[in-house]
């Protein structure tokens, strides 16, 4: 407790200010700027300083035009030394222990063309970058290098796209980073397909799938009666061959073998006729059977083959056209769209728009962007 009493009264404790004194290097300047006729004006005082005068030294260029502006009512044109009033403690309202060689703002003192005493921290950032305050003309500035920039254009880019939504961002941002999720369109295009078939009738189906079901009934009445008309001829043979055999049983071979052998060609011919006749009825009901059962079943295989050819030349679709197919034929927004059916590498979409924009965008009030080089 006792070393943390000491520690507490030795912060406590207020560092003396070091006040410069006036010297004649102060007024030996003062005397040159007014000779010249310089204008009481920060802009003006400063660019003569340093690059006129070229002082390097930056806190006493501060000096000479912070007593130029507050003490210009001491010149006189008429005397050799206007400056001989100047009190030793001119300079003791001029701070320039905190802030004097901070690299940003001597980077908006060269831009602004001020003193860096005219400039302070406001304590907050911008994306990131450093904000500093104008006393003299007013006005705020972010200011950072080069990586501090690129930093805050992520920072810029992740946040337009959190307020804004993806519907509201430049497509070309963002469409090399979306790729159709395979998964979640093959089952939308299953599901999509379905619901249209259920919704149109049967004979809209068949004839859909590339069926012409009152043309293969009518092929099939067709095999019926040429099938009806080969029983027909069937039972005429098969009669024809009952009447042979009757009048070959009728002869006697051994008195007339030319006329019973004769019969009995007649009976074979007819016989082979007839097998001939019985494979053509069976190869045709074996057509009908199948034609019928084609019929019967048509409605399910044209269903089948519908669904398909619709699923393929959907999915054709919407690999063609991307996300954009769900957009133009179901209404969906460019956001909804992309969680729905894409996958969305984000991240990388921030990173080019980052890459992509213009630093300025990163200027709320005039959209300018100026770069100062610090050289030796």
């Amino acid at each position: 407790m006792k070393l943390y009493r000491i520690i507490g009264e030795q912060e406590e404790e207020e560092t003396p200010k070091e006040v410069r004194k006036i010297t004649s290097v102060h007024k030996r300047m003062l005397n040159a700027l007014s000779r010249m006729d310089i204008k009481s004006d920060y802009p003006d005082i400063w660019k003569e300083i340093w690059d006129v005068f070229k002082i390097n030294d930056y806190k006493l260029a501060q000096e000479i035009a912070y007593l130029y502006y507050e003490y210009d009512y001491l010149f006189d044109p008429d005397e050799k030394d206007s400056y001989h009033e100047l009190p030793d403690d001119a300079l003791e309202e001029l701070d320039l222990e905190i802030s004097s060689m901070d690299t940003e703002i001597l980077a908006l003192s060269k831009h602004l063309a001020i003193p860096p005493f005219l400039i302070s921290e406001d304590h907050s950032t911008h994306y990131g970058l450093t904000m500093l305050y104008d006393e003299y003309g007013g006005g705020y500035y972010a200011i950072g290098e080069e990586d501090d920039v690129e930093e805050a254009m992520k920072e810029w880019s992740e946040e337009y796209f959190d307020d804004n939504g993806l519907s509201y961002v430049d497509r070309w941002y963002v469409d090399d980073y979306i790729e159709l999720d395979s998964m979640n369109v093959e089952a939308f295009v299953e599901e999509y397909v379905e619901k249209q078939i259920d919704d149109m009738d049967e004979d809209d189906i068949i004839d859909a799938a590339g069926y012409d079901k009152d043309q293969m009934i009518d092929d099939l009445e067709e095999k019926k009666e040429e099938a009806g008309g080969i029983k027909e001829t069937m039972e005429e043979m098969e009669e024809l061959i009952s009447e042979l055999e009757s009048e070959q049983y009728d002869i006697d071979y051994d008195e007339d073998p030319e006329a019973y052998d004769e019969l009995e060609e007649r009976i074979e011919d007819v016989q082979i006729e007839l097998h001939d006749k019985e494979y053509d009825y069976d190869d045709l009901i074996s057509e009908i059977e199948e034609l019928q059962d084609e019929i019967n079943g048509l409605l399910d295989i044209a269903k089948e083959e519908l669904k398909d050819n619709k699923e393929e030349e959907l999915n054709s679709e919407i690999d063609d056209q991307g996300v954009d197919w769900f957009m133009d034929n179901l209404g969906y927004d460019f956001e909804d769209a992309v969680e729905s059916f894409c996958y969305f590498d984000r991240e990388s979409a921030i990173e080019n728009m980052a890459d992509s924009e213009d630093h300025s965008v990163l200027a709320n009030y005039d959209g300018s962007e100026e770069e100062v080089w610090l050289g030796n």
